[in-house]
């Protein structure tokens, strides 16, 4: 058996663990070492420290089994399958958030119906009210390019491909030919115009309904 220096070795001989106590145990570690420090932070010289005490004694507590390789294969096994098993989960709770949002989306538009209909903006109970609100207009614009100036919005995207390109992009030496254009309709200045260009539609926003 192989003696590890400082205060992690020991000579003493180890009880054999069950699969699921040598699984805890591993897992224990395991938890530690990720909570040390959380991904994408730097680690300092005394979380060093820490996690390669962490690793010495993970590398102590499988050194002192003899079948250490069928015990880690039944853990890794025990993993993979847990992984699995909430991967489906996962897919099975989102299929049923689904369903849900589907019902919530028909019942709420079944009391707004009822609400215009009676023309009722809000209904009162005895701890919630239903409010119904409608969103702001909708722009639907035919071709953006055809608009008037003052109604487009313009941007321009280069990615240099050279140094020379990366270069000129810094002193805006590039011809327009090597930029890529993108022309999106002022959909704030068309709500405010005096008077709508041809091809742009005003239509009336939807409802929602609020529960408060």
């Amino acid at each position: 058996m192989t003696e590890h220096t400082g205060e992690i070795a020991s000579t003493q001989p180890v009880p054999a663990f069950t699969l699921d106590e040598y699984e805890q145990a591993i897992n224990g570690i395991l938890d530690e070492m990720a909570e040390l420090v959380p991904d994408g932070e730097p680690e300092d010289a005394a979380t060093k420290a820490q996690r390669e005490r962490f690793e010495l004694l993970l590398t102590d507590l499988i050194s002192r089994e003899r079948d250490k390789v069928d015990r880690m294969a039944a853990i890794l096994q025990r993993f993979e399958a847990t992984v699995e098993y909430c991967r489906r989960e996962a897919a099975r709770l989102k299929q049923r958030a689904q369903l849900f949002e589907n019902k919530r989306a028909r019942l709420a538009d079944y009391i707004i119906e009822v609400m215009s209909r009676s023309n009722l903006k809000r209904l009162e109970g005895v701890s919630s009210t239903l409010t119904r609100i409608q969103n702001p207009q909708r722009v639907e614009v035919d071709d953006p390019q055809s608009l008037p100036f003052e109604f487009q919005r313009w941007a321009f995207g280069f990615t240099p491909t050279t140094r020379g390109q990366l270069e000129q992009l810094r002193t805006l030496a590039l011809s327009m030919a090597e930029c890529i254009a993108t022309c999106e309709p002022d959909k704030v200045a068309l709500k405010d115009a005096a008077a709508v260009p041809e091809g742009v539609h005003i239509l009336p926003g939807s409802w929602r309904l609020a529960r408060r």
